[in-house]
């Protein structure tokens, strides 16, 4: 289907071309808008006249005649509804592709886009935490469209996926141009399958592939990633100590948990002269021992903590995954010192 809307004609058709074209009268109804605007001319499959004429009878009824009268195309009765014309809805495609990948991250957040008709953006996928790349949906139809989607998302600040019904005819420089970007252009005809619009395991290793791909925020932590859910918060976290070396992390966003044990040097936290828990971990253990507050009362207070506190957040922020906010914040105490809170929950090994 995504292949026979690559070769629409033009955005706007009559109901009885549409149906000849698709072939499934629930999927026009689903990707096209109705008008109250009607067609005089309807696509002839005979000969090479041109089209059929919407003729009134007396009667009231209509005939669809062919406009060479040297053929033998016989005279079709029609009807409004067979004329009337639909116009392609952007919006209702956009809609229907975000419902297809909820399952596999997609957050759908529709919504038009400035300068150009033929492209839309159907929300954002959210592969873990806050991480977010926007998703389009576009369509080359009119002369100039596809130089405008092109534009749009190669203008882009960030990393985007660009989706089209079918890429077959978009030349490998725009598909370079793209990818130069750090975006990805995918042809929906290569996501679908006999069952489905879109078969969400394609659609998942190719939003995956495109995930791993993008340039790492923090190179110079190393850890490994915990599989936090789409959206999760700091409040949604809980790390508890089973003891000095190892902690079960656990994030509960309500619809989605997942618990996990991790050891420091999984999470990045390993002294590399010699492999034990380095000053970070010693902080997180801090944290703990007074239930997520970190005081100058704490055994373990320095006055380098301000730097190691800033080496945490960066950890944590790339081990979630949560990268629009802090996991910590300031607070004052009764002597109008600074000591830190943690967003998360953090309790001691009992």
């Amino acid at each position: 289907m995504w292949n026979m809307l690559a070769k629409l004609p033009r955005h706007e058709h009559n109901h009885a071309f549409l149906i000849k074209h698709f072939g499934d009268a629930e999927l026009v109804k689903s990707w096209f808008d109705s008008t109250t605007a009607f067609d005089e001319q309807l696509h002839c499959d005979h000969g090479h006249c041109g089209g059929r004429r919407v003729c009134e009878m007396p009667n009231g009824k209509m005939l669809a005649v062919c406009n060479d009268d040297t053929t033998s195309c016989p005279d079709l009765h029609i009807s409004n509804n067979d004329r009337r014309l639909h116009t392609l809805s952007l919006k209702k495609i956009a809609g229907l592709i975000a419902d297809s990948t909820n399952e596999i991250s997609v957050s759908k957040d529709i919504q038009t886009i400035d300068g150009t008709s033929s492209c839309i953006r159907v929300g954002h996928y959210i592969p873990r935490g806050t991480i977010r790349y926007p998703v389009f949906f576009g369509i080359d139809i009119h002369d100039g469209d596809l130089e405008g989607i092109i534009n749009h998302v190669i203008g882009l600040d960030g990393s985007a996926i660009l989706l089209m019904p079918s890429i077959d005819n978009i030349s490998q420089s725009k598909i370079n141009a793209i990818r130069a970007k750090g975006s990805n252009l995918i042809g929906l005809q290569g996501l679908t399958n006999a069952d489905m619009l879109i078969d969400n395991r394609k659609a998942s290793e190719e939003f995956s592939a495109f995930h791993e791909a993008q340039e790492d925020p923090m190179p110079e932590v190393s850890c490994v990633l915990f599989p936090t859910p789409a959206d999760a918060e700091w409040s949604n976290i809980t790390v508890k100590f089973t003891d000095g070396h190892t902690v079960r992390v656990t994030c509960n966003t309500g619809s989605n948990r997942i618990s996990q044990v991790y050891n420091f040097t999984q999470m990045g936290m390993a002294d590399g002269r010699t492999a034990s828990p380095n000053k970070q971990w010693n902080l997180l253990e801090g944290f703990a021992d007074e239930r997520g507050q970190f005081t100058w009362d704490n055994p373990k207070a320095n006055r380098n903590q301000k730097k190691q506190k800033q080496e945490l957040k960066k950890v944590f922020q790339k081990f979630f995954g949560i990268y629009d906010s802090d996991p910590f914040e300031d607070y004052k105490d009764h002597k109008n010192r600074v000591c830190y809170r943690s967003k998360f929950h953090i309790s001691p090994d009992e």
